[in-house]
């Protein structure tokens, strides 16, 4: 197989590395920003994940205050949590990929692999689901980036108004984030673009870490959609009129890229799990919270386009966690079509009949079912919460 640098990537020890310079190559990029590329040099690597973690406490210090100070207060404690359940959300996937770095370099290694150890009409396949990644992975990071544009910028506007047609008096403030900085013995009214500027630094951080990790989950789980698909396309080849030898040949080659995707599926499953399971309570925590706020500030409009927009956010990450777990459902379920009339794949036939899938904490099935049951919890909650305001 003679592979193209910029399709399938450069050499990576004898092999085919597509996070070079490949389809994935964004999404290396984006995982050494935040320091969990798990063959990022490990000096480097701990820099990196020193200054993250320095960055978001400088922001959830005055979060707790913020929310010890209004904990009597509904519609200030209401955008408290829900500014700081974000946070934590974006934290709690940093922490897990950086505790499950070796799991992740078996998963990139075993994705190396599939780009050169199976035949041209494989790579084509996989190839597909590639570009597929690559495009939703730009399309996810576009809207969710300029959500955070719309979520931010309200907040800057009086300070951009103040810097070209000042006022006597100052305008009304508005900060990104609800913070204390009292705690740091920083005055708000002296120091309010460096505030806001900080809020606006911080949630670009934490969105980031949404955007890096959930777009490289969701390439990996396309992956092995294509691995699947490939075997689907080889089976299928066997019921066309080819000598003995060569079908033979192609059910072998499936049975080991069947195997190759099956192992694939199960380490994404139990690198994964877990953290999809804190994700999913605390979204659907967060969904009824931002859907109470709304209700609280429907006179101001402002933020009602604010809160708005930020739920829409919150809503958009859980489909997007919930998308590759129906794929994947999907594609392996439809590889036991074309096995019915092969003896020798009874194996495949039975391992086959269980689709593969992805779990939040074992519990929760990621589909586009589980995601709609979320979304009706959430509104179940919002309109309790609602009704004792």
């Amino acid at each position: 197989m003679v592979a193209t640098p910029l399709k399938n990537g450069n050499i990576w020890g004898g092999e085919i590395d597509i996070f070079l310079d490949g389809y994935y190559q964004r999404n290396k990029i984006l995982l050494m920003t935040l320091g969990v590329w798990p063959e990022f040099p490990k000096r480097s690597r701990i820099i990196v994940q020193c200054l993250v973690v320095l960055s978001l406490l400088t922001i959830v210090v005055p979060q707790w205050a913020f929310f010890i100070q209004v904990c009597d207060n509904l519609e200030d404690l209401a955008t408290g949590i829900s500014h700081q359940m974000l946070v934590v959300i974006g934290f709690v996937k940093f922490c897990f990929f950086i505790k499950k770095k070796e799991q992740i370099q078996i998963i990139l290694n075993s994705v190396r692999e599939d780009w050169c150890l199976v035949d041209e009409s494989v790579v084509e396949t996989i190839r597909t689901f590639a570009e597929k990644g690559y495009l939703r992975t730009t399309v996810y990071m576009v809207i969710i980036y300029s959500a955070v544009v719309i979520f931010c910028l309200f907040p800057l506007k009086p300070l951009f108004l103040d810097m070209i047609f000042p006022l006597n008096e100052s305008r009304p403030k508005m900060f990104v984030l609800q913070t204390d900085y009292s705690v740091f013995g920083i005055n708000v009214n002296d120091h309010h673009f460096m505030i806001t500027m900080h809020g606006l630094f911080t949630v670009t951080i934490v969105v980031h870490f949404l955007v890096t990790i959930d777009t490289f989950i969701s390439i990996i789980v396309l992956h092995c959609c294509g691995l699947f698909e490939a075997v689907g396309e080889m089976l299928r080849q066997i019921q066309a009129n080819f000598p003995s030898e060569r079908k033979y040949k192609i059910l072998c080659d499936g049975i080991i890229i069947h195997h190759r995707a099956i192992t694939l599926a199960e380490s994404i499953e139990t690198s994964f799990t877990i953290m999809n399971g804190i994700v999913v309570l605390l979204a659907m925590i967060l969904i009824s919270i931002t859907g109470l706020e709304i209700i609280i500030k429907m006179d101001e409009p402002v933020e009602v386009i604010r809160y708005a927009t930020f739920a829409g956010g919150v809503i958009l990450h859980l489909l997007f966690i919930s998308l590759p777990g129906q794929e994947l459902s999907d594609h392996s379920s439809q590889v036991s079509e074309g096995m019915y009339a092969q003896r020798l794949i009874s194996i495949m036939l039975m391992r086959s009949m269980k689709p593969m899938q992805m779990t939040a904490a074992k519990f929760y099935p990621q589909n586009l079912e589980s995601f709609g049951k979320v979304l009706k919890t959430s509104f179940s909650f919002f309109t309790v919460m609602l009704s004792n305001r």
